[in-house]
């Protein structure tokens, strides 16, 4: 095999590494699933937001605490919820800036 060939046949690759990474990355995005910490938020927010209201009809100190603590939790699942979005903005943008550095490089 010369060089040329050897060459050519090493960009060849290189074009399917990217033809087949391309690919990968539409079909993630086609699948169109909810991430999984969306579900437990979505779950969770949901069981607290519907007992919140039986909770009104108690005047004891626990069911206060309860109260208090469960919009706590709410609040903090939903910090969770902006924490995960962003973190996986953040390594898409990531991953796509080294992605272009790589190729702008060549």
């Amino acid at each position: 095999m010369t060089n040329r060939q050897l060459a050519l046949y090493q960009h060849v690759l290189k074009l399917l590494t990217v033809i087949t990474d391309n690919r990968n990355g539409r079909l993630d995005s086609a699948r169109g699933s909810v991430p999984g910490i969306l579900w437990f938020v979505l779950i969770i927010g949901g069981g607290i937001t519907l007992g919140y209201p039986a909770c009104f009809a108690a005047s004891n100190l626990m069911a206060q605490i309860l109260m208090t603590a469960s919009l706590a939790a709410l609040v903090a699942l939903s910090l969770l919820l902006g924490l995960a979005s962003t973190s996986r903005l953040l390594a898409i943008h990531i991953s796509q800036r080294l992605h272009s550095t790589m190729h702008s490089s060549k």
